[in-house]
């Protein structure tokens, strides 16, 4: 026979387990998801998406709770679009006038126009340090009476502290532009621009290069033809050969003329190579030469600055990163979050841990979030549609908005979608970043309503195939959906 006392306590702890699950079921009921609009399950149904595979978040500015709210929590493959919370964090936490610098420096004395001693130039994380930049650098070495270097050039890139990367370890082409790795001295995106010219008078293609390489880095062995433009390459093959500055590059391969001008990007050669030939071309362009080779090195502290070359400032920036997805330029930020403040020499965990204070000091949910490179190419970045969500809220609200909004690419107008819904009402009316990698479509921006109304809209899908116009033609449907709303009432 069970005693009373125990029946008495039985009873209360049914009681008490009755009152709880009563109270949550109160609390589900008075907050639950947003039901998936029927326009967007046909979508779903039509486009045979898989359930598991993707994340919603629709909000209106100024609405507390999101009108779409699909699986917001699960921590998904963002690829580029994970540049909304690089771009944003770089611009709220070093500034919109931020600037890099390129420091020149020498060791030694200057007299007669020579300088008896080395020449360092210590990088500063400058993501866009391109050929005009280093041709003011070495204008300036003139104007202050410098035309002879008796000893080397120096490269400084103590900014950063880089792990060793394989460039092709993404994708397995390491030669594409895209996979360019990062460097405190980054010159032309590591990055060399092919231009192809078919020149029939002569009965060849013509070769140049920007940033221009020595006169033996690129063998020519392309064969000028007649007939029909075939292939988005123009049957050119390419084959890399040798290491450092002992790189070539061979092409050949058949080029008809009716192609015309042609031209690509290529990581072929790294940023020091590029730096050391673009020095070397332009250098003896002034008249100017140098005794000494080219090395790399610390600047001692006996070293005299000579000039201060500064980058663009960061909010000019941003649209090159944004709009195109410069992937470089992006791990360049996190890199020099990570050494803002005097943390020299700038980390990824620097970079991630600078973020990460940096949320939570605006309350944005940052559950499930992996910050691998901050450029988006990788496979083990992960965010939720609602931290990408509250982001794009804290940059509508921010007084940087303008600045921020203006750098993502404007649907069928410009950068990565200039193509997408291109002469549709919806032109011009959705700011977004976009992700593109196998199995991965994603897009995270602003709608902009013709009733005056704002929408953050998210959108991550991992699935096998979303690459493919699967994941395009359900953003699609989705921006139409929304924009159907947002009309002004008759």
């Amino acid at each position: 026979m069970i005693p009373v006392r125990v029946l008495r306590l039985c009873k209360i702890i049914s009681a008490f387990a009755l009152t709880l699950g009563s109270l949550l079921s109160q609390a589900l009921a008075a907050d639950p998801e947003p039901p998936l609009p029927e326009p967007i399950r046909d979508a779903f149904a039509q486009e045979n998406v898989d359930p598991d595979g993707i994340s919603l978040w629709i909000q209106e500015m100024g609405k507390e709770k999101p009108l779409v709210a699909y699986r917001p929590d699960a921590a998904r493959v963002p690829a580029s679009v994970i540049k909304v919370l690089t771009t944003f964090a770089a611009l709220d936490i070093l500034g919109p006038d931020f600037r890099w610098k390129t420091r020149v420096l020498r060791q030694g004395e200057v007299g007669g126009g020579r300088l008896d001693g080395d020449l360092y130039i210590e990088g500063g994380g400058d993501p866009h340090l391109l050929g005009e930049s280093l041709w003011r650098i070495l204008q300036s070495l003139r104007g202050r009476g410098i035309r002879h270097i008796e000893g080397d050039v120096v490269f400084d890139e103590d900014f950063f502290s880089l792990a060793q990367e394989d460039p092709g370890s993404f994708d397995e082409r390491p030669y594409r532009s895209y996979n360019a790795l990062p460097r405190s001295l980054l010159f032309n995106f590591s990055s060399t621009h092919f231009s192809f010219h078919p020149d029939s008078s002569a009965g060849k293609v013509v070769i140049t290069t920007d940033p221009p390489l020595a006169s033996d880095a690129v063998h020519n062995r392309l064969r000028l033809t007649a007939g029909a433009c075939g292939g988005r390459h123009y049957r050119i093959r390419m084959r890399i050969e040798g290491e450092g500055l002992d790189r070539r590059v061979r092409f050949s391969g058949d080029y008809p003329a009716s192609c015309g001008s042609h031209s690509f990007w290529r990581s072929t050669f790294d940023s020091q190579t590029l730096l050391q030939g673009a020095f070397r071309s332009l250098w003896s362009g002034l008249d100017a030469s140098l005794a000494g080779g080219f090395r790399t090195g610390s600047v001692p502290d006996s070293a005299t600055e000579v000039i201060v070359e500064a980058s663009p400032p960061l909010v000019d920036l941003l649209r090159p990163i944004n709009k195109f997805s410069n992937n470089v330029m992006s791990r360049q930020l996190l890199l020099t979050i990570g050494a803002h403040g005097g943390e020299t020499p700038g980390t990824v965990d620097k970079g991630r841990e600078v973020i990460r204070e940096w949320l939570e000091a605006r309350g944005i949910e940052s559950a499930g979030l992996f910050l691998d490179n901050g450029s988006g190419l990788s496979r083990r970045t992960r965010i939720t549609a609602r931290t990408l969500g509250e982001i794009l809220r804290a940059a509508h609200e921010s007084p940087l908005m303008a600045e921020f909004v203006s750098s993502l690419p404007l649907l069928g107008v410009d950068g990565t979608l200039r193509r997408r819904l291109k002469n549709t009402r919806l032109a011009g009316r959705v700011h977004a970043k976009t992700g593109l990698i196998d199995d991965v479509r994603s897009l995270a921006g602003y709608l902009h309503g013709s009733d005056g109304r704002d929408f953050v809209v998210v959108v991550l899908h991992n699935q096998p195939g979303a690459h493919y116009g699967q994941g395009t033609r359900l953003q699609d449907a989705l921006l139409r959906w929304l924009w159907s709303r947002s009309r002004p009432r008759s």
